[in-house]
């Protein structure tokens, strides 16, 4: 019927760092969704992960060392501290692989919303992220990363679009100082928010 796909075509036509990240989206209690629509999302996935780590060595030059082993104590900043017990919480929970890592992208909104912050704090950052992929076996991600091609660090699009919709939510409960806030915050970032007509929210780089 040509619905499904053997193990051995899978690997012959996706990188393996594609095909562990389908895996880590899933359960290992759970049935795989293996299809051609979780594969593109993992190669999406891949790639937002590929242009923040270029964007991380664009503010630390420094490989982290260590950071296979790295504990709790080799993190300083209370926010990194947080999704490092976060992370460990969903490891001790029946292997929860899909909850640890989804801790990345908490990562980067953490990244996203402390861009003026100095170079140990995104050392830290870098040494954690290292560490989550060298557990889920993703380190041949980080061979993919071209040190030869500077990514300047701005603003992760899903972070934007994410706080536009919290902003929303925050207009519609009234909370408008708080809303008001998040267009502030993101303005000093270079990001502009236009209301429309239609209740939509537009945005773009200044």
């Amino acid at each position: 019927l040509g619905n499904f796909i053997t193990l051995k075509d899978a690997i012959s036509k996706y990188s393996s760092s594609v095909l562990k990240i389908v895996y880590l989206s899933n359960h290992y209690r759970s049935p795989l969704d293996f299809s051609q629509k979780s594969v593109q999302e993992a190669m999406r996935v891949k790639e937002r992960v590929i242009v923040f780590l270029k964007q991380l060595n664009n503010r630390v030059k420094r490989i982290p060392s260590q950071y296979r082993n790295a504990k709790r104590d080799a993190f300083s900043y209370d926010d990194v501290r947080k999704l490092y017990d976060k992370f460990i919480e969903f490891m001790d929970d029946d292997f929860n692989m899909p909850g640890g890592f989804s801790v990345i992208f908490d990562v980067m909104r953490l990244a996203n919303s402390n861009l003026d912050n100095k170079e140990p704090f995104f050392y830290e950052i870098k040494t954690f992220v290292y560490f989550m992929l060298s557990l889920f076996s993703l380190e041949d991600i980080l061979s993919e990363i071209s040190e030869g091609i500077t990514v300047f660090y701005t603003i992760d699009e899903h972070f934007i679009e994410e706080e536009i919709s919290r902003r929303a939510e925050l207009r519609k409960e009234h909370r408008f100082k708080e809303a008001d806030d998040i267009r502030t915050k993101l303005g000093e970032k270079g990001i502009i928010l236009e209301d429309q007509p239609d209740g939509k929210t537009i945005w773009y780089r200044k």
